[in-house]
C-alpha cells in the first residue's frame, strides 16, 4: 500500500514512512506527464516482456519397470485376483 499526497508545489508517494518519489506538481488540465526516466524504464520492461523466453527443460520421466530392475523387485503374479 502506498499513500499519495500533494500540496500546492509537489506530489509525493510514500510507503509507510519511506518516501518513494516526489515530483513537482503540474496544474495543466487533462495532461499526462511522464518523466523521461519512467519512459526509458518502461521501454526496457516492455522489451523484456516481448522477448521470447527459453522453455524450461523437459523433466525426465522413468518407466517404473526401471526401478523394479534396479532394486531386483518382481511383482509379477503377486496381485492375482
Amino acid at each position: 500500500m502506498v499513500t499519495v499526497s500533494a500540496n500546492l508545489g509537489q506530489a509525493m508517494v510514500k510507503q509507510g514512512d519511506n518516501l518513494i518519489t516526489r515530483h513537482n506538481r503540474v496544474w495543466a488540465r487533462g495532461a499526462t506527464i511522464t518523466g523521461p526516466t519512467h519512459v526509458e524504464h518502461a521501454g526496457i520492461l516492455r522489451h523484456q516482456f516481448q522477448r521470447p523466453r527459453a522453455l524450461a527443460p523437459a523433466v525426465m520421466v522413468h518407466n517404473l519397470v526401471d526401478y523394479d530392475r534396479l532394486y531386483a523387485v518382481d511383482f509379477v503374479g503377486e496381485c492375482a485376483s
